[in-house]
């Protein structure tokens, strides 16, 4: 029987926003009841001990918008695809994840929704399902990107009450197009059940997207990707996102989808507590180069970059620990910020206190990270799941 305390000593500890070095975490019951200064005499007897010196010790990532990985769908594979994905992502160093929906029929988004609400509820093996993200079906055909356009309609309120009641608590964020006829009224239902509204996908004016946060809209879907560009004269819904303090917004940060320039320019804006590192990945991610599918549609990666026959980028082969070394020397945020953008501020975007964080009273999630930005090993619940040594 495995131990039920564990102690993580002799690192450089970032909880993010306190810095301690070295630093211990010290965890009981798959809780943190430690965070701060090395004291090894609070250390309980008996505990399980993990050397951490040279390591640099943080909260588990935790990625809000991914759709599969190590050559699994999570719309197509089902609860076999998820559990491949969460051992996936063990080795970059995410304890907790949002399994993500692309548009697609009625009876497919709702075996997804059973799929995600059944393997939340289930004690993790590997990173955790958190619920599950609906990105559409309630999207602006003119911004579809690799969503199927057959599968793209108005927002439909019974339709997506329907989903809601069925994950009983699952669904934790919705993304639409906030222009769209029905919007705002699904908007004002879906904050009502404490589930994130993403708006993207989207030509949504500046005053339309104005209108759409003060109805609860509260993040932006993959940042300039998707929508129109910013002009001088119509800022558009990336101007309404940046400019509003309220709102969380998200990027991609494989330095494919947007400029590097842009991306720092987004953080500089919006700040380290409202701005988020995602992956977008599809079923590409930790595969070789070649032909794979997204949503039923051929998908061609090369270079790293993922993109249907017209040219089109389709999700991303990025993981959120590249994301963080990405943020980091690419893009010249500071380590402690760039951490916190993939572990507590994503947690928050979806209104999560227990994860993301590394303080007393929240979940046991932790990573370790070499000082190259590498990941060394990764905690779920107290339990340590990877150790690179191993690879298990």
């Amino acid at each position: 029987m495995k131990p039920k305390t564990l102690a993580i000593h002799g690192g450089e500890l970032l909880t993010p926003w306190e810095h301690f070095s070295p630093g211990m975490v010290i965890i009981e019951q798959g809780k943190i009841a430690f965070a701060g200064p090395q004291n090894k005499s609070r250390i309980p007897s008996g505990a399980e001990l993990l050397e951490a010196e040279g390591k640099i010790i943080t909260a588990g990532l935790v990625d809000v918008h991914i759709h599969g990985g190590a050559g699994a769908d999570f719309s197509r594979d089902g609860e076999e695809g998820l559990k491949k994905m969460a051992g996936f992502l063990l080795r970059h160093g995410v304890t907790s994840f949002l399994p993500t929906t692309p548009s697609a029929p009625l009876q497919q988004l709702e075996e997804a929704v059973k799929v995600a609400r059944d393997a939340a509820a289930q004690p993790p093996s590997g990173a955790q399902v958190l619920g599950l993200h609906l990105e559409g079906p309630y999207l602006s055909p003119a911004r579809k990107g690799a969503h199927d356009e057959k599968h793209l309609c108005k927002p439909n309120f019974q339709e997506c009450r329907n989903l809601v009641e069925l994950g009983r608590g699952a669904v934790k964020m919705v993304t639409l197009a906030p222009e769209l006829e029905g919007a705002l009224e699904l908007i004002q239902f879906l904050r009502g059940q404490n589930i994130t509204v993403s708006l993207g996908h989207s030509e949504a004016t500046y005053e339309e997207t104005k209108e759409a946060i003060e109805a609860g809209a509260n993040h932006g879907c993959h940042l300039f990707n998707a929508m129109p560009d910013m002009k001088r004269r119509e800022p558009g819904i990336a101007g309404a996102l940046l400019e509003d303090e309220r709102v969380y917004t998200e990027f991609i940060a494989d330095l494919v989808h947007v400029h590097p320039l842009i991306l720092r320019m987004v953080f500089l804006t919006k700040g380290a507590r409202r701005s988020l590192l995602i992956s977008d990945a599809m079923e590409a991610a930790g595969m070789p180069e070649g032909t794979y599918a997204l949503s039923g549609q051929k998908v061609e990666v090369r270079e790293g970059a993922a993109r249907l026959e017209n040219g089109t980028l389709a999700g991303s082969t990025l993981t959120l620990d590249r994301a963080v070394k990405n943020a980091v020397e690419v893009l010249q945020i500071p380590r402690e910020a760039a951490f916190a953008m993939a572990s507590q501020t994503a947690a928050d975007s979806l209104g999560l206190t227990n994860k993301g964080r590394l303080q007393a009273g929240a979940d046991g999630d932790l990573t370790l990270f070499n000082p190259d930005l590498t990941v060394s090993a990764t905690i779920v619940g107290g339990e340590v799941l990877f150790q690179e040594e191993t690879g298990t």
